[in-house]
């Protein structure tokens, strides 16, 4: 009987080591240098016209994969975030390049996250943020403008930005947005040190905001429903929040 007990104890731990062993083996096989879990020194760039893929930096020959969250839809200029987060020592974190004149759509789920040493994102043309979840755009440090408007949240050189039922957090260096921007709904916070926006923003007519000269307010109060107010472009705290 001992015997027996025995043998059967030495069996289940047997069994018992092997699943760990087999547990850790897929651990280190899913390991690659393309998750999205650390800081990376390269940048995402999608080429649009150039098919579903996202490429590492200008050179569009290295193919970025295993980024979980992400996808993008060349046919319909659409990328989807879901819960994806993405930091980077790179200039650029998400780059459209060939953005030509039809709207590029970024569509959000769950929470998402985007930082760069410069422009979290940038678009040569318009680009729409729509969706349910949330962004959270971070452009830091003292990268010089190169047509992307140095460090900033969200950025375009020949376009509009355009945010509809979302919740967008624009942060920068310099500035949170830089370009022509709209919010048809949904609510936005816009921080940057030189001034929120690039070049001022107008409240449309009965949405409520709020602002503040420094970037990091501990408290601000709701300056009220607008009756078509203009944001000057030196303030450097602003939340607008559509009807």
């Amino acid at each position: 009987m001992g015997v027996l007990m025995g043998k059967t104890a030495s069996k289940k731990s047997y069994l018992g080591m092997l699943v760990l062993i087999i547990v850790f083996s897929m651990l280190v096989v899913g390991c690659n240098p393309d998750d999205n879990d650390t800081v990376v020194d390269y940048g995402l760039f999608i080429r649009v016209g150039s098919g579903d893929i996202i490429y590492k930096n200008y050179d569009y020959t290295d193919e970025v994969k295993n980024l979980s969250g992400i996808t993008w839809n060349d046919s319909s200029r659409t990328l989807t975030l879901n819960d994806f987060s993405f930091d980077t020592t790179y200039e650029i974190g998400l780059n459209f390049a060939n953005g030509g004149a039809e709207p590029i759509k970024i569509i959000l789920n769950g929470i998402n996250t985007i930082k760069s040493a410069g422009a979290a994102i940038f678009a040569l043309g318009h680009f729409l943020i729509e969706g349910n979840g949330s962004l959270t755009a971070i452009g830091i440090g003292n990268v010089p403008s190169h047509g992307f408007g140095g460090s900033v949240g969200i950025s375009t050189s020949m376009g509009n930005i355009t945010i509809s039922n979302a919740t967008v957090n624009a942060q920068g260096g310099d500035h949170g947005i830089r370009g022509y921007f709209s919010l048809e709904s949904g609510n936005v916070t816009i921080s940057g040190g030189n001034g929120a926006f690039s070049w001022g923003y107008t409240v449309p007519d009965g949405y409520k905001y709020w602002v503040s000269n420094t970037t990091t307010p501990s408290s601000v109060e709701l300056i009220g429903n607008s009756t078509t107010t203009t944001i000057d472009s030196s303030i450097k705290w602003v939340r607008i929040q559509a009807p």
